[in-house]
């Protein structure tokens, strides 16, 4: 008997598991059929150049290190290792031994952290702050259509508002393809520049003014951020975007503070 009535559940089962194969699922596209445009909500990217190069160590671990090669060395536990091998014609490195004076004399160093960006302070490219984040910042114009930023000003005078890129969320979209029509809308899709989406949710919410000290009932929206990655390339504004827009930067975290005014 209990043979049988093992037998017959694991028939139910398989049974089951079946039927909810063949049952028809719905697609993620047929799920956003019913969703509808939401009104001040903006899908935006957090578009990041990530670091080329280790920062430079502080100065408290540059004399750390120090001391502890000074400690080996009075202590004869560390040895400064021989290189000769590196020179000679019978060492696994394959050089020949001539001219092993000069290459010495000849180390190569490391490039410098500083580019011509640097010293000159342009910041609409991506090749600066090699040791640091850099995320693309638009700056509107006072007639935008581009942006959900307003065109306030006190005393006469217009303010500058600085912004992430961003779109209208439009029905039949997730905030990941509002998003992703963000990124489309504002970088020429050139064969060269590669660009990844870090997941599907966005990884923060900004108000769509621009502005943070203003009351949560006086901002016209909130902006979702979804990171994207510059895999390759150098990403160039699209002619859209250009024309609508009055300027772009690329800004390292501490710089932050610059573009936005925050108490």
């Amino acid at each position: 008997v209990q043979c049988f009535m093992s037998r017959t559940c694991r028939s139910v089962s398989y049974a089951w598991r079946v039927l909810d194969r063949l049952r028809p699922k719905s697609s993620p596209i047929q799920d956003l059929e019913g969703v509808k445009a939401l009104e001040g909500v903006y899908g935006g990217i957090l578009l990041t150049r990530m670091p080329l190069t280790l920062p430079p160590k502080p100065k408290w671990e540059t004399e750390y290190l120090d001391w502890q090669r000074q400690w080996h060395e009075r202590t004869s536990v560390y040895k400064e290792w021989n290189q000769d091998w590196l020179t000679s014609s019978s060492g696994s490195g394959g050089a020949s031994s001539s001219g092993s004076s000069g290459d010495r004399e000849g180390v190569k160093r490391p490039a410098p952290l500083e580019q011509e960006a640097d010293r000159t302070g342009d910041r609409k490219t991506t090749k600066r702050r090699l040791d640091s984040h850099l995320y693309l910042l638009l700056k509107r114009k006072e007639t935008c259509s581009f942006s959900s930023t307003s065109t306030s000003s006190e005393g006469g005078g217009k303010e500058e508002l600085w912004y992430f890129p961003h779109v209208a969320h439009e029905e039949k979209e997730s905030i990941r393809l509002t998003c992703e029509r963000a990124l489309a809308t504002c970088i020429e899709q050139e064969e060269g520049t590669q660009t990844f989406f870090i997941g599907n949710g966005p990884c923060g919410m900004l108000p769509a003014t621009g502005d943070w000290n203003t009351m949560e009932e006086e901002r016209s929206g909130k902006v979702f951020l979804i990171p994207v990655e510059v895999i390759k390339g150098q990403p160039q504004l699209s002619e859209q975007v250009k024309q609508e827009v009055e300027d772009f930067a690329w800004v390292a975290k501490d710089e932050m503070n610059e573009y936005f005014k925050c108490k």
